[in-house]
């Protein structure tokens, strides 16, 4: 993967990443971010984030590994690890309210259907409220009268 350049996706990098680590015996998790996957793993306590994709390792000035919450949280570092055309990720990173982290079962692969169940989920959350006011409203229609009349 090194070798080849950027040849894989992101989340197909953070698989690999994430596949090295837990044959490594360190838990391991994939963090879709609203964009992007990146991987995660579990040690000193706290969950670390590593970004193959754009090559970045997010740390702190005490060189200590940050988690996606904690970059997203920390916006002078997060402007630091992803400068130049790398910037494109920092809203990915940003945007914590609808990451995806998948952890279990262990090593399980994110894949595209994970980002269109939330889709589903949240088209959902809209139409719960559309749907009765649509019910109400051809309720309200009037329904014409379709008898058969006879002319003799």
């Amino acid at each position: 993967m090194l070798a080849k350049g950027h040849s894989l996706y992101c989340s197909q990098s953070s698989y690999v990443l994430m596949q090295a680590a837990l044959k490594a015996g360190i838990r391991a998790r994939y963090v879709g971010l609203n964009g992007h996957v990146v991987m995660e793993a579990w040690y000193d306590n706290d969950w670390h984030m590593y970004d193959p994709d754009a090559e970045v390792i997010p740390q702190d000035a005490n060189n200590r590994i940050l988690s996606t919450d904690e970059l997203a949280t920390t916006p002078i570092i997060l402007a630091s690890v992803y400068s130049g055309i790398k910037t494109r990720f920092i809203l990915f990173i940003t945007s914590r309210q609808d990451n995806s982290y998948v952890a279990y079962p262990v090593g399980a692969y994110f894949e595209w259907k994970s980002q269109v169940l939330l889709y589903v989920e949240k088209l959902m959350q809209v139409l719960k409220n559309i749907i009765p006011l649509l019910l109400i409203g051809f309720g309200l229609i009037p329904i014409p009268n379709k008898t058969k009349t006879s002319h003799k």
